[in-house]
């Protein structure tokens, strides 16, 4: 019998076992003699990759037909990124010179690195959760991208490979998504954003600009229809003044399709580029997201992670176009009809959600600076209705 069938080798992990980048990981391996004479005693080796170090533990002797577990604790490399993690984790059993590779299909388990996360303690004045809006121009793929991020955050225990459904996600002229969302992530995953999903911008959307910086300033509830005017605003959500705390925005994700940078007309695109504008000017720092990239590049539909490159151009020009660094220009691949979980769609995510918190923390520490805290005093501003300062 050769080793492969005389030993049937399994590695498992707690659900509730999350991970950060850069920390100890703790598995258990399982390994079942199928042969009717026991196994001796040997070295277990966890293989070098990129992203941790070679470990040795102990496997005791295997008696016929039975089956034992080892625990082990990894060594992580130091300056680790989610660019570093492989998605196999190899093992070698030295007696029998049997290798076995796992492939880690879900990056659920690494939640624990976004988690770190989280607004200022000890301030009066300070929100309990970041507000990441999803925005951007219709079609653009933002309720696929929201799909993805909810996949990603699912911890899996190797049973659970099923890709999230959370948002409706066509895309194209019939927007979807038709009215304000706030998706509670904070409250559903070991996370402190929630993220919120808009009406994609386009020429019926969003005329009066003005609603797009009371989204911003979290004037407008979850659940706003799109078509709702100003006036109807007024009457019904006056009690959002004393909840703006929770609803204002703190980063800014914004969506285009790769066709922006060629087949989009001049005058949508340029409305585009105003918009943005108005995002710049209310002191956020909007990370672009280029979405659709896949249907020029097919290769990064398979491996969307390790072939990066392949985009850096089209990057590059989105950069152009908004007037900003490339490097807060990025590329999604998103779930779409994928039967199972992707580890390199999911690292694209994560790096993706890890930047635009990163941003949620600069916006913060800036409103502190200018005003001591999210909010300050309140006033009536030009819609009529009592805010705290934004």
């Amino acid at each position: 019998m050769s080793a492969s069938r005389q030993l049937e080798v399994s590695l498992g992990w707690s659900k509730g076992n999350l991970f950060s980048l850069g920390s100890q990981e703790r598995y258990t391996l399982e390994v079942k003699n199928n042969e009717q004479k026991a196994v001796e005693a040997q070295d277990v080796i966890l293989k070098e990759d990129t992203y941790r170090r070679q470990y040795i533990a102990r496997l005791p002797r295997i008696e016929a037909n039975q089956k034992v577990s080892v625990d082990f604790t990894t060594e992580i490399k130091e300056r680790v990124t989610i660019k570093d993690l492989p998605y196999k984790i190899c093992f070698t059993l030295a007696r029998t010179q049997l290798s076995k590779s796992f492939v880690n299909n879900g990056l659920g388990c690494y939640n624990r690195g976004l988690e770190s996360f989280k607004p200022k303690s000890g301030k009066s004045k300070s929100p309990s959760v970041y507000n990441l809006l999803l925005f951007g121009t219709a079609g653009a793929s933002k309720s696929s991208f929201l799909n993805t991020v909810s996949t990603m955050l699912r911890a899996d225990d190797g049973r659970d490979n099923m890709i999230d459904s959370t948002a409706a996600a066509a895309g194209g002229a019939d927007h979807t998504t038709r009215r304000l969302h706030r998706y509670m992530f904070s409250k559903n995953f070991a996370v402190n954003f929630n993220i919120w999903d808009t009406w994609g911008l386009a020429r019926d959307a969003y005329k009066d600009t003005k609603l797009i910086e009371m989204l911003v300033d979290g004037k407008l509830p979850s659940e706003w229809e799109m078509s709702e005017s100003l006036d109807m605003h007024r009457a019904k959500f006056q009690k959002m003044k004393h909840e703006k705390l929770e609803t204002q925005m703190h980063g800014i994700i914004f969506f285009i399709p790769q066709m922006f940078v060629t087949d989009i007309d001049d005058e949508e695109q340029q409305r585009v580029k105003e918009v943005f504008q108005i995002l710049i000017k209310k002191c956020y720092n909007p990370m672009v997201v280029v979405s659709k990239v896949d249907e020029i590049y097919r290769e990064l539909r398979d491996h969307p992670f390790t072939n990066a490159d392949m985009a850096t151009n089209l990057r590059r020009r989105v950069a152009d176009a908004f007037a900003i660094p490339s490097n807060n220009v990025r590329y999604a691949v998103n779930y779409l009809e994928e039967q199972q979980r992707s580890f390199e769609i999911e690292c694209l995510a994560y790096e993706t959600i890890q930047q635009a918190l990163e941003n949620c923390q600069s916006f913060e520490d800036a409103r502190i600076m200018q005003y001591g805290g999210m909010s300050s005093k309140g006033k009536a501003d030009e819609d009529g209705l009592i805010w705290p300062d934004a």
